[in-house]
C-alpha cells in the first residue's frame, strides 16, 4: 500500500509509539549510562556514534575506542563502529547504515535501540513473559497475557512487586484507586526497589499500548529481582496483603 494511502489513524498509532518509545528508550539508556556519569538529553545526543559506543562498552564491558573529532567522517566512522560491533553479536540489523543514524532517522535509530534491549536484557519474550506471569500468580489473581493491556491497570506491576518486596506493598488498598493511581504508585515502588521509572501513567491512557517501552521496563524488573531471595517465611506467615 502506497504511504499516502495509509488511513489516518494507522499513521497516528504508529506516531504514538515512536513518541513513548523515544521517551522510554531514553530514560533506560540513561539508567545504563549512569553508571559511568553520561547522560543524554534526546535520542538526537547519540547521532555522533560516541554515547551510542560507550552505551555498548558498559552493556557488553568490551573496549571500543571512538574516534576523536567532530566532523562528518568522525560521526560516520563511530556509528560504523557501533553497527559493526553488533553485526559480530549477532544483534538483528536490516538494512541499517551509518548515514541514516548521522542524519537522524529517529525511526532507524529507535530500531537499533531495540535490538539491543533485546540482545541484552531480554533475549527471549516468551521467558520474559513466563516470568511475569509465574511472579504475579504467585501473589495475586492477576492474569499477564502479554505485554500490553494486561499492564494497563497497574495491576500488574504491583502484583510482581508484591512477590518480591512484599513489604513495600503491605496494606495497599488498589482496589480503591485509579488505574492511574495504580501504575503511579506501582512505578514509585519500583524506584525504592532500585528499578529506574522509564514509564509513567500518561503512557497508558492512549487505546495504542506500546509493547516494546512496556517489555523493556518488565525486563528491568527482571534484572531487579529475579536474583534475589524468595519472601521470608515470616513474611509468608504473618502478613496480610490487600491487592486483589
Amino acid at each position: 500500500m502506497d504511504w499516502y494511502r495509509f488511513p489516518r489513524s494507522h499513521i497516528a498509532k504508529l506516531n504514538e509509539h515512536q513518541t513513548v518509545q523515544k521517551k522510554t528508550f531514553t530514560r533506560w539508556i540513561n539508567s545504563q549510562l549512569n553508571q559511568i556519569n553520561l547522560h543524554i538529553a534526546d535520542l538526537s545526543d547519540l547521532q555522533d556514534g560516541v554515547t551510542l559506543i560507550a552505551l555498548l562498552v558498559v552493556l557488553s564491558g568490551v573496549k571500543i575506542k571512538p574516534e576523536k573529532g567532530k566532523m562528518r567522517l568522525h560521526r560516520l566512522a563511530n556509528v560504523q563502529k557501533v553497527l559493526t560491533f553488533l553485526e559480530e553479536e549477532k544483534v538483528k540489523l536490516i538494512n541499517i547504515r551509518a548515514e541514516d543514524i548521522v542524519d537522524g532517522n529517529e525511526k532507524l535509530l529507535l530500531s537499533v535501540i531495540w535490538q539491543i534491549i533485546m540482545h541484552y536484557c531480554i533475549e527471549n519474550k516468551e521467558t520474559l513473559l513466563q516470568w511475569a506471569r509465574t511472579a504475579s500468580t504467585e501473589s495475586s489473581n492477576v492474569d499477564i497475557k502479554d505485554f500490553t493491556y494486561s499492564w494497563k491497570d497497574g495491576k500488574a506491576f504491583m502484583a510482581i512487586i508484591r512477590h518480591y518486596r512484599p513489604e513495600l506493598v503491605f496494606e495497599v488498598l488498589i482496589d480503591n484507586m485509579t488505574a492511574t493511581d495504580t501504575l503511579e504508585k506501582a512505578f514509585t515502588l519500583g524506584e525504592k526497589s532500585g528499578v529506574d521509572k522509564l514509564l509513567n501513567a500518561d503512557d497508558f491512557c492512549s487505546e495504542c499500548l506500546d509493547e516494546k517501552s512496556i517489555m523493556t521496563y518488565v525486563a528491568t524488573l527482571y534484572r531487579a529481582f529475579h536474583n534475589k531471595s524468595s519472601i521470608s517465611s515470616w513474611t509468608k506467615c504473618n502478613c496480610k496483603f490487600f491487592i486483589i
